[in-house]
């Protein structure tokens, strides 16, 4: 039985336990926090904040600070680092002198990526972007988010910082932050097809809010906004307003030109009954349009998945639309996929979009995880369900088993499979679907 004396130790099987709880973590989290023997000093981002270390163990942690400190070509103990910001080397040596991470924000984590990117410390690199993808980035950064991702050149993120916009357009663009955002951000979401907005005026008075913002910061004339946003304006789909849509706002609106706007009100009554601005989008397909009364349900679930056919399958259940709906595991030539079916529609009709992602996860850290990704409508009424004999559903990507079958991913013929599963109920059935064209 161990001593209670703090300093003793018992050994068992080449495995050590002190007592007295000072434990090398705690000790090399007194470094991380003291001044115990400094010997560099690092001058971190456009501030010129000093950060202070060990060169040991920084060197331990990265070949690249190893070569920094030891090597022929070895630099002097202050090392001026002007390409990072400050909580991104924070949570790099953070990491370095204890192995864990503490991430208080998705942006923090993605700072620290580019820390650890930078200096090839490849488990932190990983540990940062798990803990970006598990979490629902909040509305209020994702764009900041977004940015920092674009100047830095993490594409591992900037998909997910687009989906957040997307679901959550009205509370991103009522952040304060989407008044700062530059030019080619304000592209990419005035280029994006789905938005959860209600019409394309919306998206024209969010768009002018920035603009005048944009405009105060540039100095810009009154005479002068109209020309300065013809780039920006082609993005607005001005012919999938209605006449009334125009007039209350695109209309009345310093942004467009006289001749602009004579020109875009006869082409929504007649469409080429007069020459359209050429440099004006010329798309009238209304974009999929997210009211705030949509209902949606996103369930998570993560599945232990026996590759053998014989095995039983997995089946688990939520609730939506007043409906309960199964999910259950299927393998069929060659291939493993998740079907997703209502129990019981009682009479009910439904226009379900659905988006459901599968990620594997690697058994092995130094592997990433399998990621699959899908999206579709399907309509649920009494025509499909004679037409399906009862057996209609959702599926999910398919997923080929020799993908699976892999030490990376298998144990003892198993894999964990955590499924993501978005429905939203859209509209009525007999409404036109037109799938998003995400290049337009």
């Amino acid at each position: 039985m161990p001593s209670s004396n703090a300093g003793e130790c018992s050994s068992m099987n080449n495995s050590y336990e002190c007592g007295g709880g000072d434990g090398y973590e705690e000790r090399f989290t007194r470094l991380f926090n003291g001044s115990i023997e400094n010997d560099c000093e690092f001058i971190v981002g456009p501030q010129k904040t000093s950060i202070k270390g060990h060169k040991l163990l920084f060197s331990m942690a990265s070949e690249v600070f190893h070569a920094m400190f030891y090597s022929q070509l070895r630099e002097s103990s202050t090392i001026v680092i002007d390409d990072l910001d400050v909580s991104g080397f924070q949570g790099m040596k953070h990491f370095i002198y204890t192995g864990n991470v503490d991430f208080t924000s998705a942006l923090q984590a993605c700072s620290t990526f580019v820390a650890a990117r930078k200096y090839l410390i490849t488990q932190l690199k990983e540990k940062s972007i798990e803990f970006i993808l598990k979490q629902n980035i909040s509305p209020l950064e994702v764009l900041e988010l977004y940015e920092f991702c674009k100047y830095n050149n993490v594409s591992e993120i900037e998909q997910k910082c687009i989906q957040s916009i997307q679901e959550e357009t009205e509370d991103v663009v009522r952040s304060k932050y989407f008044l700062l955002v530059d030019a080619h951000t304000m592209v990419a979401i005035l280029k994006l097809h789905s938005l959860h907005l209600q019409s394309e005026l919306e998206i024209f008075n969010h768009f002018e809010r920035w603009a005048i913002a944009e405009a105060d910061r540039l100095n810009l004339s009154k005479d002068k906004i109209a020309s300065h946003f013809n780039c920006l304006l082609k993005h607005i789909r001005f012919l999938a307003m209605s006449c009334e849509e125009f007039a209350s706002g695109p209309a009345k609106s310093n942004l467009l030109t006289q001749g602009e706007k004579l020109a875009i009100s006869l082409n929504l009554m007649d469409f080429g009954s007069a020459t359209y601005p050429e440099n004006f989008s010329l798309i009238q397909q209304e974009r999929v349009f997210k009211s705030p009364d949509v209902e949606e349900k996103k369930f998570k679930h993560t599945f232990l998945v026996s590759l053998d056919k014989k095995q039983e399958m997995l089946e688990v259940d939520f609730d939506f639309g007043e409906v309960k709906w199964i999910v259950s595991q299927r393998i069929f030539k060659e291939s493993l996929y998740f079907q997703v079916q209502p129990e019981n529609l009682e009479n009910e009709d439904f226009l379900i979009r659905s988006r459901i992602k599968l990620r594997v996860l690697s058994r092995m850290k130094k592997y990433d995880d399998l990621c699959f990704e899908n999206e579709c409508f399907t309509i649920y009424n009494e025509e499909t369900e004679s037409a399906s004999g009862n057996k209609f559903g959702i599926s999910s990507p398919v997923i080929p088993l020799k993908k699976l079958k892999n030490l990376r991913y298998m144990e003892d013929n198993k894999v964990i499979i955590e499924g993501t599963f978005l429905l939203e109920s859209i509209d009525n059935t007999g409404a036109e679907i037109n799938e998003p064209n995400v290049n337009q």
